[in-house]
């Protein structure tokens, strides 16, 4: 059977040297804004762990789990698209939604343009080749980043998980991974506080991926929630 499993990874938060505010994770006390970043790699189990709390960037964003998404070589038998993953598509029986927020649009354009600029740049440093903007990550990081403003919650979970959430807009992976942030004014500030950690960079630099997404959305409490997906199509 072809396998695909989502591990919820170590979140790391690092000191960067921007003004005086903090990197926070989502348990990180009294933080006003938050960011967060998710990877999943192939295992028998998802698991997931949550990351330590640090502190970086001017606009006190908070970094917290990795995860990624990689399917094991298929068996003789078929198998469903996301084996790994629980009944994955996420419209079955999704849990009650949340009332709808007043949220700015998913990333705009212009925001999806500056963020690819700024990952791009950051790919080649490490070596490794560009990505391009692909809209069923944007769609699948449009609807996390959905839910989190409604929920006023940075988080992974929500709507089957990011392997569901893929597959649901469309696009047959071979690799995926999220980062998601909370609090960040601007793409320069949300790409400036994920490549601040480990975790959140590994993502970036993943020489696997080959197409981004992006995507924001403004919760109640007035606070931007942002979520990036990288993938793979096999």
């Amino acid at each position: 059977m072809k396998k695909k499993l989502v591990v919820a990874g170590l979140g790391a938060c690092i000191v960067a040297a921007l003004a005086v505010a903090g990197i926070a994770t989502v348990a990180g006390g009294d933080r006003t804004s938050a960011a967060d970043a998710s990877q999943s790699q192939p295992k028998s189990s998802p698991s997931s762990t949550p990351s330590p709390s640090g502190t970086a960037g001017e606009d006190d964003a908070a970094l917290d789990e990795v995860a990624q998404d990689r399917p094991a070589a298929p068996d003789a038998a078929p198998a469903p698209v996301t084996p790994a993953v629980p009944a994955p598509p996420v419209a079955a029986a999704p849990a009650p939604a949340p009332a709808p927020v007043a949220a700015a649009p998913a990333a705009s354009t212009t925001e999806q343009q500056a963020v690819l600029s700024l990952v791009n740049e950051r790919r080649a440093a490490a070596g490794v080749a560009a990505v391009a903007i692909d809209g069923s990550l944007s769609q699948a990081a449009a609807v996390q980043a959905q839910h989190q403003a409604a929920t006023l919650t940075m988080t992974h979970d929500g709507n089957g998980g990011l392997a569901a959430r893929v597959s649901a807009a469309g696009y047959g992976y071979c690799w995926v991974g999220e980062n998601v942030a909370a609090g960040q004014r601007d793409a320069s500030s949300v790409h400036t506080a994920w490549v601040n950690s480990p975790g959140h960079d590994a993502n970036i630099v993943q020489a696997t991926a080959t197409d981004m997404g992006l995507a924001s959305a403004v919760g109640s409490n007035g606070t931007i929630y942002w979520a990036q997906v990288f993938g793979a199509r096999c």
